[in-house]
């Protein structure tokens, strides 16, 4: 529950204790230091290292949105419409300053990888603009899909999609994309990180 400060800006101390223990959470999945519990105390860990991660896109989501009506953001002259387009832009910004300060120790993980000039390149441009990672900078996927995704509802609303009868929801094609995309990506990644190969540090 939220409350007003001083400035009269709305304040929800519990999403902040949220995200504080959520970020505990991912430094967890990444270095696995309770990664030889098994039985119901591993399956409760599963439990919530499956939920850290979204749960970063839905306070994302309402902390944008949060004060707004319907008719705030929806239509090509909504008046709080900019704030979506601000969000995601922010987000963009964010992504790329931090892909050019990784680009550094990407170039060396290239060279100890042996691809060349023209293969990083190639590699880094695709990362960069599909993926959101690159040698040692996969931490930053999260900026480009909430970058990405911000700019898709950012369309889907400024284009009035939203007025979409529930029967129609807009949203169904957004989980159908989905789907296909976890379907299309191969096989299931097993629990936790994995090295791709012996010659390279890199995990994923």
């Amino acid at each position: 529950m939220g409350f007003q400060n001083e400035r009269q800006r709305l304040s929800y101390p519990g999403i902040d204790v949220a995200k504080l223990v959520m970020a505990i959470v991912v430094v967890e999945i990444h270095t696995r230091p309770f990664g030889m519990l098994g039985g119901i105390a591993g399956s409760l860990l599963l439990a919530v290292e499956n939920i850290a991660v979204p749960f970063f896109f839905i306070a994302s989501g309402f902390l944008c949105f949060k004060g707004l009506s319907v008719a705030d953001v929806v239509g090509k002259g909504a008046p709080k419409l900019f704030r979506v387009k601000g969000t995601a832009l922010r987000i963009l910004r964010l992504y790329v300053i931090w892909m050019l300060v990784y680009l550094p120790v990407d170039a060396f993980g290239a060279w100890l990888n042996g691809w060349g000039v023209a293969g990083f390149a190639a590699r880094w441009a695709r990362g960069f603009l599909l993926v959101g990672e690159s040698v040692f900078s996969w931490p930053l996927w999260y900026l480009l899909a909430a970058a990405v995704s911000f700019a898709v509802i950012y369309l889907m609303l400024r284009g009035g999609l939203a007025r979409v009868s529930s029967s129609r929801s807009p949203s169904a094609p957004c989980w159908q994309a989905g789907a296909f995309c976890c379907c299309a990506g191969g096989k299931r990644r097993p629990h936790g990180w994995r090295c791709r190969s012996s010659s390279t540090s890199r995990c994923s």
